[in-house]
């Protein structure tokens, strides 16, 4: 695929300052922590420019690097790693699709249609914006109307705001927008508001594929961001960020330097570092005595607080990995592995080391610790996971956490995932509570490098080397907190073997985590689809959606009928799932019969599925259930509809109520999947709601 070349306004000839306040940098720490909103976003369908035509972009008097500047990784750590360990309290969303003609027939074929990318309400934060498209098939212009204003408080090309955002003299962040390796735009410039967000783009040239990836923050409590506005000066846009400036630097706590070397025998295991509390171990590094190959032979724990179980469990090549940037430092041979993520405890941290390989290892450790007065009640203990599946099916993803209690996850490592243009993230938060949350990206290469597999580093939030080699995102600028659960997957394509470490900050000093083999929480469905609905000009179905599917006696009767995708197409009956704890995936369920193409044929045009399972029930009786679903549904109990809901602006979550009877019930879901917030995403989320006892009488 070609290297777009980057087009903007010109850039002053002076750079900008690499971090907020300048000169006055070090371990500012400008509060950033933007917190999601109350309800996912809506997609309004394309509608033709008020206007005649479009004003005609800035002139732009020179071209602009607008790659990132390098910036030191110690300003980084200071800014983003500082209070990493303080646990957030928020709801993220995310806002993550791919759109073209070919997936909204006739769309985007001349300038001047209009699509709504974001539309929440409540406070909340805009954490990064990111979009990628062939050059000269696809550039755009962005509107953002905050608060419910009629104008927009911010519009420009993903271009003009990304110059604009780097000329800041003082930025809210020390990243605040880049262009990356291949043409990938981001900008991470915090958008505040307090009563909504709309983010409207409009074409500006006819648009082969256009992607778009946008994560935000609600509730999270007083706004802490300052306000950003934007004005047009001798016609170049430029960016102001009002209120307080970022606080003055203060000096970095003295820590206490810990040093220690340990010879672990083969086949046993060994503490390296033994901490004593309260106190934040800032910096922390292992040398092992071992070539790099050997390294994932060698299993890594943290233990606190003089438990058993361990809240840090991954082998030292794969929780470190090849990565040289804000969180992790190590070198190509393996022989010094640096980690900068804090970590805090309370009375006493372990760092155990077990030896697999056949030979004794001299591990030498060290860690840099902050005295602290006390264990605060706000911080979190930091955990990893290491996780690997054995081989993928296609439409079966990689589990990489399964976690419950209260915390905030920060990111992932992912190993040997060949080619995963196809497959990417999909989180599901506090699925046991009334509202759970849903949050899903378009491709792995995406997720990780924002576009075509740029390789390289795109600090302090992305590191790529290779598909098997690995790769990281943190999500620095936008952790998701959880109240209840976490649980996190990988989609890839059929016969690999991905490897994963999730990192994430828990107030559970011990393992909290969800193990067993297949996601042993989940539950079998029979599966059918995608079919395409009927839609009119408007890309709206023709009566019934759910009408283009076929019968479940048609099926149980061995029948076959056309799946097909955007292009490609197959027969199938019955296919088998398998859902992960409450929530039923169908995204991959064409991988089932499009061996070759699957990657480009997730989302379009809008499709329709059908799955069945059996539901056991002790006694029967009335029953509440919880559904979670963003786009029509219908569900039946033992052949009678007992629910059935439209299309929602992004995930939402009902109740209603069945008659079950004692054994097994059928239980068949009917859903659609259309555009919006989430359509290259189809799937439901369901689950009986735990009655509560009767009062007993005094």
């Amino acid at each position: 695929m070609p290297v777009p070349t980057i087009r903007a306004d010109p850039a002053p000839a002076t750079p900008r300052p690499p971090i907020p306040g300048g000169a006055r940098r070090a371990s500012a720490r400008a509060v950033v922590y933007v917190r999601p909103m109350s309800r996912p976003a809506l997609i309004c369908r394309l509608r033709p420019a008020a206007a005649a035509g479009l004003a005609s972009v800035a002139a732009a008097a020179g071209s602009a690097d607008l790659r990132p500047a390098a910036v030191d990784s110690d300003l980084l750590r200071g800014f983003h790693l500082r209070d990493l360990h303080v646990l957030r309290d928020y709801r993220p969303g995310k806002s993550s699709f791919v759109e073209g003609p070919d997936r909204r027939l006739g769309c985007y074929t001349v300038p001047g249609q209009r699509l709504t990318l974001l539309d929440v309400a409540g406070r909340g934060c805009l954490a990064h914006l990111w979009s990628t498209w062939r050059e000269g098939q696809g550039n755009h212009r962005l509107r953002f109307f905050v608060d419910g204003g009629s104008a927009p408080a911010i519009e420009g090309t993903p271009d003009e705001l990304i110059a604009a955002a780097q000329r800041m003299a003082v930025p809210p962040v020390p990243v605040p927008a880049f262009v990356g390796e291949r043409g990938a735009r981001n900008f991470f410039l915090p958008v505040p508001f307090e009563n909504g967000l709309r983010i409207e783009m409009e074409t500006i040239e006819p648009t082969w594929l256009i992607f778009w990836q946008i994560d935000y923050r609600l509730g999270d409590g007083p706004r802490r961001e300052r306000r950003v506005s934007a004005a047009r000066v001798d016609g170049r846009l430029e960016l102001r960020a009002e209120g307080p400036e970022p606080p003055a630097p203060q000096p970095a706590p003295p820590v206490r330097e810990v040093d220690r070397a340990t010879v672990v025998p083969p086949g046993a295991f060994a503490e390296v570092l033994d901490l004593a509390g309260p106190g934040i171990v800032r910096r922390w590094t292992l040398r092992p005595g071992a070539p790099a190959a050997a390294q994932s032979a060698l299993d890594l724990e943290i233990r606190y607080e003089g438990r058993a179980d361990a809240a840090v469990r991954a082998t030292v090549a794969d929780f470190f990995g090849p990565f040289r940037g804000v969180a992790f430092d190590s070198g190509a041979d393996g022989a010094v592995r640096t980690c900068h993520l804090p970590v805090p405890f309370r009375d006493r941290a372990v760092v155990v080391v077990r030896n697999r390989t056949a030979e004794p290892v001299r591990i030498a450790a060290s860690a840099a610790v902050e005295p602290a007065a006390a264990w605060d009640p706000s911080w979190g203990y930091l955990h990893a996971q290491g996780r690997a599946t054995g081989g993928t099916t296609g439409y079966r993803q990689h589990e990489v956490l399964a976690v419950r209690g209260r915390g905030h996850w920060i990111g992932m490592s992912l190993y040997a995932t060949g080619h995963d243009h196809g497959g990417g993230d999909f989180a599901v938060i506090d699925a046991s509570g009334d509202a759970p949350a849903f949050l899903h990206g378009i491709n792995g290469e995406d997720y990780f490098t924002f576009a075509w597999f740029g390789r390289g580093a795109h600090l302090p939030y992305a590191i790529a080397h290779s598909n098997d080699e690995g790769r990281q995102r943190l999500h620095l600028e936008n952790p998701y907190p959880f109240r209840r659960d976490l649980r996190l997957w990988w989609g890839a394509f059929p016969g690999l073997s991905p490897r994963s470490v999730a990192y994430w900050y828990q107030d559970e000093p011990g393992d909290s985590t969800e193990t067993g083999p297949d996601n042993v929480a989940g539950d079998d469905w029979d599966c059918f689809g995608p079919v395409p609905v009927p839609l009119d000009a408007d890309h709206r179905p023709r009566g019934d959606p759910l009408a283009a599917l076929p019968s479940v006696a048609a099926l149980d009767a061995g029948g076959r009928f056309e799946c097909r995708c955007v292009s490609e197409r197959f027969t199938s009956g019955w296919m088998r799932q398998r859902s992960f704890g409450p929530m039923l995936d169908l995204t991959y369920r064409a991988r089932h019969g499009t061996k070759v193409r699957g990657e480009v044929e997730l989302g379009g045009m809008g499709h329709a599925y059908l799955a069945r399972r059996r539901w056991p029930s002790a006694a029967g009786g009335r029953t509440a259930f919880r559904i979670s679903h963003d786009d029509p549904v219908a569900v039946s109990v033992n052949g009678r509809e007992v629910f059935r809901a439209g299309g929602r602006d992004g995930f939402g979550t009902a109740r209603f109520e069945a008659d079950l009877r004692p054994g097994d019930n059928e239980v068949v879901v009917r859903l659609a999947n259309f555009f919006n917030t989430d359509f290259n995403w189809a799937g439901v989320g369901l689950t009986a709601i735990p009655q509560e006892p009767a009062p007993s009488n005094p």
